[in-house]
């Protein structure tokens, strides 16, 4: 995702929820929260990185890397295509679920009550 859209995207979450420090909250995810978010979304689709690249704008290298920080963290899972052994087939685990349900409740304060 190129960082004007990210910074739209952040301006509306602050009109909406001033109380939270959103800048922080950006700088600590460092895209790995959208990734999590894609996967969670398509979970039980066949997606690649190619897929997650395209429709978060942002370069395959760049999404390489986060896929590899989520990997380490047992976030999401990579697989080999058995039809062709080339592709990589990626899913978020069931820890990379917890990890983006927790977010989701810090990030929404209603989730609280």
């Amino acid at each position: 995702m190129e960082q004007l859209q990210i910074n739209k995207y952040v301006e509306k979450l602050k009109n909406a929820w001033p109380d939270i420090n959103f800048n922080e909250l950006l700088l600590q995810n460092t895209g790995i929260g959208f990734v999590l978010e894609y996967l969670f979304q398509h979970d039980g689709e066949v997606i690649n990185a190619e897929d997650i690249a395209m429709n978060l704008h942002c370069s395959l290298p760049r999404v390489t890397n986060l896929l590899n920080s989520c990997v380490k963290k047992n976030w999401v899972i990579i697989n080999i295509d058995d039809n062709d052994h080339r592709k990589k087939i990626i899913k978020i685990s069931e820890e990379g679920k917890q990890k983006r349900q927790s977010t989701v409740q810090k990030l929404n304060p209603l989730s609280n009550k």
